[in-house]
């Protein structure tokens, strides 16, 4: 009888040990899972969108730490809460916009570091993606080339979105205020 308790012992942590972890399995998908863009909530660089005022840009992101471009169509930039730049037109409105993030009123859709399989996951095929690449090899012999750049291209409204990736990963978004009728 001595004998078996260690042996009885023995069979009951190993039977609760099996019991505990059955109940930590988990399946796990390869990628992460994110609310698709419906189109319906107006989509933000860093919180600025296409035809805000310099007033309003400021009221977003605070006061620019420089200003460049001509006196009629000013560029502003900010360095925080992220490296934005927006250019404005002669009327004073935005029209081109450059900086780290896709946002919605509610969320951020597309940030920097986000692989473009969840770009594409969020905001569905691009319009246009466009690879940019560098060859291959050593010395002056190239021996192919592999993709090192990403621009995918989006029209929502009257706007045309640029996400620049770098590595599957983005670096940038843009957005450019189309010009009237064009597409």
């Amino acid at each position: 009888m001595h004998r078996s308790q260690p042996t009885n012992l023995a069979l009951v942590l190993m039977a609760l040990t099996a019991f505990a972890f059955t109940g930590c399995h988990q399946e796990v998908s390869d990628a992460p899972q994110h609310p698709t863009y419906d189109g319906a909530a107006p989509l933000t660089v860093n919180g600025v969108r296409p035809g805000m005022t310099i007033a309003e840009v400021v009221g977003v992101l605070g006061e620019p730490v420089r200003t460049t471009g001509r006196t009629n169509q000013p560029v502003l930039n900010w360095t925080q809460p992220a490296q934005i730049a927006v250019t404005f037109d002669g009327a004073g409105r935005a029209e081109d916009i450059f900086g780290t993030s896709l946002k919605v009123p509610d969320r951020v859709l597309v940030w920097r570091g986000a692989s473009e399989a969840e770009v594409v996951q969020i905001l569905g095929k691009p319009d246009r993606r466009a690879k940019s690449t560098r060859p291959t090899g050593s010395g002056v012999i190239s021996i192919g080339s592999e993709v090192v750049g990403v621009t995918l291209t989006y029209r929502f409204g009257d706007a045309r979105f640029e996400i620049y990736l770098n590595e599957d990963a983005v670096s940038s978004v843009r957005v450019i205020k189309d010009a009237a009728g064009a597409r």
